[in-house]
């Protein structure tokens, strides 16, 4: 197992309504950061070690065994959102996952770390958007949902660019999603993969995303 002292990072979520912890699902009771082994040979795959784990405050339930990823609201105290990543044995792809809160009324990031970054970049998962996060952009995860006119306008707001890479069977929808966002005045970019982001290095998220911001 590993384990390590916890700490808050910037925070994760902005203009939170405060509807938000009304409609707040409660957290497992037993979470921390004593991850399983199954779970740290996971995200092995993906380059990420524990200590990423920890700084973007993802936690561990050993009575669920599920990865936990918390999104803290401005005081840093309270979670506002949180998404449980299921690694029990037997568990079905459509029960893979499970969502406290509502996505829509959270803006969840996942900032680099020594700037809040002004290019946003528009993912599917949490574990696409940390690697983005650490690759020196800000990862926005949409939580494989479509991005509503409300939400997107609250995007706009808060980045000087917004940078569509979602999956390779979602292009459609990342092309929609980048013509209602011009719309809004923001600078646009969208990027196609054939695998997710979080398949691909550091060094390469970079290069894609620096060769749309450059193109």
């Amino acid at each position: 197992r590993g384990s390590m002292g916890s700490h808050k990072r910037s925070v994760q979520i902005e203009n939170t309504p405060a509807s938000v912890e009304v409609q707040l699902r409660p957290l497992p009771n037993d979470i921390g950061c004593e991850y399983s082994r199954v779970a740290i040979e996971w995200i092995k795959k993906y380059d990420l070690t524990v200590v990423d784990l920890i700084r973007n405050n993802v936690k561990w339930s050993p009575s669920r065994e599920q990865l936990i990823y918390c999104f803290y609201g401005e005081d840093e105290d309270s979670v506002v959102l949180w998404q449980a990543r299921n690694f029990r044995e037997g568990t079905t792809h459509q029960h893979r996952f499970f969502t406290g809160g509502t996505p829509e009324d959270v803006i969840a990031v996942y900032p680099p770390s020594q700037t809040e970054g002004t290019i946003g970049v528009i993912v599917e998962d949490c574990i696409s958007a940390l690697k983005v996060g650490k690759s020196g952009f800000v990862g926005v995860p949409c939580f494989s949902s479509a991005i509503s006119h409300r939400k997107l306008s609250r995007l706009a707001k808060r980045f000087d660019k917004l940078i569509f890479w979602l999956d390779g069977d979602k292009y459609k929808e990342a092309q929609k999603q980048v013509n209602r966002a011009k719309l809004l005045g923001v600078s646009t970019g969208l990027i196609y993969t054939e695998l997710d982001p979080k398949e691909y290095s550091l060094e390469q998220i970079r290069r894609y995303v620096l060769k749309d911001e450059y193109q």
